[in-house]
C-alpha cells in the first residue's frame, strides 16, 4: 500500500472585482511516498479529490472524480475546480477539509483541514471591494465606467482608429477645411491631401452615329435607333464554339450542313437525312423502327435478335448469333467481356438465366468446342486485383452452385469419346502457395451418408473407383475389403508385379520385432521407442532362440519402454517380436466394432454382389450407382 503524504496546501488567487474572468480554482501541491516513505516511482496515478464539511463525517460538498495526475519524483500538483466546477457558496463555512484517494486504497486519513487562507477565495466574488491589484486583459467593459468621465488627457495619441467610431456619426461640421478655398476640393497629390480646384472638363456632344457591319439605322442628329439588319449576321460575327444544339431549330440541319467528323444528336436530324458512311459518332437515344444493316451485313439488329459475322443467319432459337471465320496463330475470341468495378459491390463479366418449365434440359450457360489440338469447352480464371498481391480472399476459376431438384450439383463435367485420355474432371493446382490441393471434396451436411469425394468405376477389370499416384492419407478410419501392396517386382520389374496382403486384426494392434544377443549370463535388455508405453496397452510377446537349443523367458515386463529378456545359455541370439493394442486418444474416441448388424436399405444388400451372384441392384450402394447411371454425359453437337 502506498503512503502518501500532503506536504503543502497553494492558493493561487488573484483577487479582483470582475470574479468571471478569475479561474475559480485552488492550486493543491502534494507528496506520494510508499510505505517506506520513499517517493513513488514516476508515473500516471488515479486520485480522487473530496471537500468535506467535518473531519471525518460523510457530508462531502464537492469532488473531482479519479483525475489522472503525474507523479514525479514524489510530488504532484492538481487544480481543485479545474474540471468540476467549485460552489461559489463552498466557503460561506468557517470550518473545510480536503480528502485524497490513490487508486484502490482507502482515503487518506487524516483529512486535511483548509486553512483560512483559501477563503480568499471568496473574494472573487465579492461585490464590494472598492479596488483590485490587477485586472485580466480586456474584462473592462463600458458598464464599469462612469459617463463623461473620460476626457482628452485620458486618450493616448493616434489611438482612436476607425473602428472606435460609430457608423454614420461623423458630419462635414467634424470635419475642418484643411486651407481649401471655396470651389476647392481635396486632392491627392505626391502621397498628400491637398486643396485644388476641381475640374469641370470641357463639355460637348456626339455629332453622328454610324452603324457598323451587321446592323443597321443610326444619324446624324437627334434621337437614333440602331438595329440588326437582315441575313446581318455573319459567321465572322459569333466567337467559336458559342452556338450549342439548344440554339438550333430541330430538323433544319440537312446532309450538306454536316461535316464529316461532326458529333451530332439525333434529335437535330430530320428523317433520313442523314447517311453514316466512314466512322460517325451518334450521341444520346435514336430510335430505329426498321432493320440496321453495318458493313454489308456483318451486324444486323432485327426483331429477331442481334446478329454478328460474316455469313450469320438469324435463328428464333439464338437471340443472339455471333459468326466469325479466322486464320490466326494468336488469341480470338467470339465473345469478350471487359467489365471493372472500383466500389464493392458484385461484378459479373457475363450473366445469363434459362428458364423452362418442361422437362427438357436447360443451361443457363453451354459451351462447345471443337479443335484438332487441346479443346476447353468453358475455361475460367480468377485473379487477385491488388498492388501489393491478396493473401485472404479468394479467387474462384469457375464456381457453380446447385440449390434445388431431387439431385442438385454444383459443378458436373464429363468425359465422353476421348482415343487416349478422358477426364471427367482435372484438376491442377500450382504455384508459391502455403498449399496447392488440386482436387478438395467437402460434405458438411447431416444425413445417412455423407462423402467428401464419391467414385465409381462400372468395370472392374483393371479398374478403379480411386487412383493416386503419390501418397495417401487419411485422418480418420480407414476400412476396404482387403488391402495390400503392389509393386513392380523385384526380379522382373520390367514385366511382372508383385502384390502382398496386410496383416488384419480384430484390435489395432501394434507390432514391434528385432533380434537381441544375450551376453555371457545369459541377460539382455530390449529398448522401445519412447512413445512405446503412451500409445501401447494389452502386452504380448513371442521369443525365439536362433542357432542353438536354449531356453528363452521375459525375465521383466515392459515398463518405462523397455523389457529384459534371460536365456539358460550366454550368448544367444533371441529373434523377439512384441505387440500392443492402441490406447491413443483417436483410438479411444472412434472404438472398432468388429461386427455390425445391416440395417435400414442395407440389409439384404452387398458391398460385392457380384460375387454372390447378384447384379448392382443388390449393392448397398445402389443409389449412388443409380445416380451415376441418370446422369451419365451424352455427347452433343452443334
Amino acid at each position: 500500500m502506498l503512503h502518501k503524504t500532503a506536504l503543502t496546501l497553494v492558493l493561487l488567487l488573484i483577487f479582483t472585482l470582475v470574479s468571471a474572468e478569475v479561474p475559480q480554482t485552488i492550486n493543491y501541491q502534494g507528496y506520494l511516498t510508499d510505505s517506506g516513505g520513499n517517493p513513488v516511482p514516476d508515473n500516471n496515478y488515479l486520485m480522487k479529490f473530496k471537500i468535506y464539511g467535518s473531519e471525518a463525517g460523510n457530508d462531502s460538498l464537492w469532488w473531482s472524480g479519479f483525475q489522472t495526475i503525474a507523479v514525479t519524483n514524489g510530488s504532484f500538483i492538481y487544480h481543485l475546480g479545474s474540471l468540476i466546477p467549485l460552489p461559489d457558496d463552498l466557503f460561506t463555512d468557517t470550518v473545510r477539509y480536503l480528502g485524497i484517494t490513490v487508486g484502490v486504497d482507502p482515503e487518506i486519513t487524516p483529512r486535511t483541514r483548509l486553512t483560512s487562507v483559501a477563503y480568499s477565495y471568496q473574494s472573487l466574488r465579492s461585490d464590494s471591494a472598492g479596488y483590485a491589484f490587477d485586472i485580466a486583459n480586456n474584462s473592462v467593459t463600458g458598464s464599469k465606467i462612469l459617463n463623461h468621465s473620460i476626457t482628452f488627457d485620458d486618450i493616448g495619441y493616434d489611438e482612436i482608429r476607425g473602428e472606435n467610431i460609430e457608423d454614420g456619426t461623423i458630419d462635414f461640421s467634424d470635419i475642418g477645411p484643411n486651407g481649401a478655398a471655396d470651389g476647392q476640393v481635396m486632392k491627392m497629390s505626391g502621397g498628400t491631401w491637398v486643396p485644388a480646384a476641381d475640374n469641370t472638363g470641357p463639355g460637348g456632344d456626339i455629332t453622328g452615329i454610324i452603324p457598323g457591319s451587321g446592323l443597321s439605322g443610326g444619324g446624324t442628329s437627334g434621337d437614333v435607333t440602331l438595329s440588326v439588319a437582315t441575313n446581318g449576321i455573319l459567321s465572322s460575327h459569333i466567337a467559336t464554339g458559342e452556338v450549342n444544339s439548344n440554339d438550333i431549330q430541330d430538323y433544319t440541319i440537312m446532309n450538306y450542313d454536316i461535316n464529316n467528323s461532326a458529333a451530332i444528336s439525333p434529335s437535330k436530324i430530320s428523317g433520313t437525312a442523314v447517311t453514316v458512311i466512314g466512322n460517325e459518332t451518334i450521341s444520346g437515344d435514336k430510335l430505329f423502327t426498321g432493320n440496321v444493316d453495318i458493313s454489308d451485313n456483318t451486324v444486323e439488329m432485327s426483331a429477331n435478335g442481334l446478329f454478328v459475322g460474316e455469313g450469320s443467319q438469324p435463328y428464333l432459337s439464338r437471340p443472339i448469333n455471333l459468326k466469325r471465320a479466322h486464320s490466326t496463330t494468336g488469341s480470338k475470341y467470339g465473345m469478350y467481356s471487359d467489365v471493372t468495378n472500383s466500389s464493392s459491390g458484385n461484378l459479373t463479366g457475363i450473366y445469363s438465366t434459362a428458364i423452362s418449365s418442361g422437362s427438357g434440359i436447360t443451361y443457363a450457360l453451354h459451351g462447345y468446342c471443337k479443335s484438332d489440338d487441346m479443346r476447353v469447352g468453358v475455361v475460367g480464371t480468377a485473379d487477385v486485383y491488388s498492388t501489393g498481391g491478396g493473401t485472404t480472399d479468394y479467387s474462384r476459376g469457375v464456381e457453380g452452385v446447385g440449390n434445388n431438384g431431387a439431385q442438385a450439383f454444383g459443378g458436373y463435367f464429363g468425359a465422353i469419346s476421348g482415343s487416349l485420355f478422358n477426364y471427367g474432371v482435372y484438376a491442377e493446382a500450382a504455384g508459391d502457395a502455403l498449399q496447392n490441393i488440386g482436387l478438395y471434396g467437402n460434405s458438411n451436411v447431416s444425413g445417412p451418408a455423407n462423402f467428401g469425394v464419391f467414385g465409381t468405376c462400372e468395370v472392374s477389370n483393371g479398374s478403379w473407383g480411386g487412383y493416386f499416384y503419390g501418397n495417401l492419407h487419411a485422418t480418420g478410419t480407414n476400412t476396404k475389403g482387403g488391402g495390400g501392396f503392389l509393386i513392380d517386382h523385384p526380379d522382373d520389374p520390367e514385366n511382372m508385379y508383385l502384390s502382398h496382403s496386410d496383416a488384419s486384426s480384430p484390435d489395432r494392434m501394434n507390432i514391434y520385432n528385432g533380434n537381441v544377443i544375450t551376453d555371457e549370463n545369459g541377460n539382455a535388455v530390449v529398448n522401445l521407442p519412447s512413445y512405446f508405453d503412451a500409445l501401447n496397452t494389452d502386452f504380448r510377446y513371442q521369443l525365439t532362440c536362433i542357432g542353438t537349443f536354449a531356453q528363452a523367458i521375459i525375465a521383466e515386463k515392459i515398463e518405462g519402454n523397455r523389457f529384459a529378456i534371460k536365456t539358460d545359455k550366454p550368448l544367444v541370439e533371441v529373434s523377439l517380436m512384441v505387440t500392443g493394442i492402441r490406447k491413443d486418444a483417436f483410438a479411444k474416441s472412434v472404438p472398432l466394432e468388429v461386427e455390425t448388424l445391416k440395417v435400414g436399405d442395407a440389409r439384404g444388400k452387398f458391398m460385392n454382389p457380384e460375387i454372390f451372384g447378384f447384379g448392382v441392384d443388390k449393392s448397398v450402394d445402389f443409389k449412388n450407382h443409380r445416380n451415376v447411371e441418370r446422369t451419365k454425359f451424352t455427347e452433343e453437337s452443334e
